[in-house]
């Protein structure tokens, strides 16, 4: 359902306005209420499908606005959707690619630890990115997100990138290297940063 606004309502077009709602099965009960309080428009929800159809019928005799809802997200959900979205994944990450299963199997491909750690960071990039950019696209928001009534319209490509840093931050500044510390904590400010701007 979506919410439309018309103008335009006076007492001699009352009932032509009310009869045409009524035959595309919407209620024109918000007209009569507008009338009483003198006011010459009506904010009534009406199904996306019928709108072209009462724009034509309707054309000449009155205005019709579809009105512009507020979809943004409040700041603290928007912290906690991305909290949990990376606590879910880092999880995700600790029982496939960081098992001492995978280590060995990595092993018995390859001689040197340094490549088997470089291996496991690239494939964790890889599936951090892909799970972002794969729900995102496909949903609007990844798992987590959705089940908290989340939805992104827009910035998809920003938002897998917003959503996609933490984890690359703390994974830094777990490594004890001063640089490293300041760079993570850049990157996640960032994440923040984006992910609140989207949302403007």
């Amino acid at each position: 359902m979506k919410k439309i606004v018309i103008k335009g309502i006076t007492e001699e077009n009352l009932e032509v306005i009310a009869l045409k709602l009524s035959e595309l099965g919407v209620n024109p009960g918000p007209l009569y209420n507008s009338i009483k309080k003198n006011r010459q428009e009506a904010i009534v929800e009406v199904d996306e499908s019928v709108i072209r159809n009462l724009n034509l019928s309707l054309q000449g005799i009155c205005e019709i606005i579809p009105l512009q809802e507020n979809t943004s997200q409040h700041p603290s959900l928007l912290i906690l959707s991305i909290f949990l979205e990376n606590l879910f994944l880092f999880y995700i990450l600790k029982l496939s690619i960081w098992t001492e299963e995978f280590h060995g199997m990595l092993s018995n491909l390859f001689a040197s630890s340094g490549t088997i750690i470089w291996i496991k960071i690239l494939l964790s990039l890889s599936c951090i990115v892909l799970y972002y950019h794969a729900f995102f696209n496909s949903r609007g928001a990844p798992l987590v997100s959705v089940f908290l009534g989340i939805s992104f319209k827009k910035d998809k490509q920003w938002l897998t990138l917003a959503y996609s840093l933490p984890l690359v931050a703390l994974y830094l500044m777990s490594t004890g290297i001063t640089l490293f510390k300041f760079l993570g904590f850049g990157l996640l400010s960032l994440s923040f940063a984006l992910v609140l701007y989207s949302e403007r």
